[in-house]
């Protein structure tokens, strides 16, 4: 799920950098556009979360806040609405996203937990017997 959300982040960059270099020429449209855009990484991302809350209630609701900045975004550019609960649900998601990411980071330095090194006397005794 990492690289399709990445991809997202790849094809946003090209929608401005795109527009930006006049390849493409949304004009008066840019706000419909924009709201298609991200209309289309709203239903996407349905599945995600239906998915995602069948492995764990923090990953669910990780992707339940994605697709609500998502929702945000889309009702913001189509509808005119304001956008402050998508944005505050992008911070949450970031929030989350952090959460899970230093969980992750804790299990795995649990599991290379250092043994101590034997010591000189342990090492002379076991060399006497």
């Amino acid at each position: 799920m990492n690289g399709f959300y990445g991809a997202f982040f790849t094809s946003l960059f090209l929608f401005f950098y795109l527009e930006l270099k006049g390849v493409l020429q949304f004009g008066t449209q840019a706000n419909e556009a924009l709201g298609t855009f991200l209309l289309i990484w709203t239903i996407v991302t349905v599945p995600f979360v239906v998915a995602a809350f069948r492995v764990q209630l923090m990953f669910g609701l990780l992707f339940l806040f994605v697709f609500f900045a998502f929702l945000g975004g889309t009702l913001a550019n189509l509808a005119g609405v304001n956008s402050a609960f998508g944005g505050y649900s992008g911070l949450i998601s970031a929030a989350i996203g952090l959460i899970l990411m230093a969980e992750a980071l804790l299990k795995s330095v649990q599991v290379h937990v250092p043994q101590p090194s034997p010591s000189v006397a342990d090492l002379t005794a076991r060399s006497e017997a």
